[in-house]
């Protein structure tokens, strides 16, 4: 009876490094999650923040981000073209 059914083929280099590409990608993942878990958040501004910003819009934005409302949309027309 021959070995051929059981004799082991060495893996080309392609094929073996397509092999350790899916955990190379999950070793990549796991640092960026390490990295931005460790990153600190902005700071929450207090009301009496808020009340020392000049610009209006500014102020707003920052009355709004304590109601944890997002910013309304301006009517239209109300932005100036960029550029």
């Amino acid at each position: 009876m021959s070995n051929t059914i059981f004799r082991r083929r060495k893996l080309p280099p392609v094929i073996a490094v397509l092999a350790l590409v899916p955990a190379a990608l999950v070793a990549i993942a796991t640092l960026f999650a390490v990295f931005f878990a460790a990153t600190p958040e902005r700071a929450v501004l207090t009301l009496a923040q808020c009340r020392t910003i000049s610009a209006a819009d500014q102020r707003l934005a920052c009355y709004d981000s304590l109601e944890g409302k997002p910013s309304p949309l301006p009517a239209k027309g109300g932005q100036a073209a960029a550029g």
